[in-house]
């Protein structure tokens, strides 16, 4: 089964570190644009909408990203 889920960000880790230091996280999400963490959406620059895709497997990495995150000692 495939997903609608925002597009991998398609630019270098170092451009992926960048984006996500643009985010305001508090207890597991931006204040400015909502977004998780630990999703994709994080990737982008805060209040970027990225291009959505059909994935068949944005579930599992979700996931698998979420899970790495609360076992680090990340709040949902």
């Amino acid at each position: 089964m495939t997903t609608n889920a925002p597009m991998r960000f398609q630019g270098t880790p170092e451009e992926a570190a960048r984006n996500r230091r643009t985010h305001y996280f508090v207890d597991g999400r931006c204040m400015d644009c909502d977004c998780r963490p630990f999703g994709r959406v994080a990737e982008w620059p805060c209040g970027v909408e990225p291009p959505r895709v059909e994935d068949a497997t944005a579930g599992l990495e979700l996931e698998a990203n979420f899970r790495a995150y609360a076992a680090a000692g990340g709040t949902a």
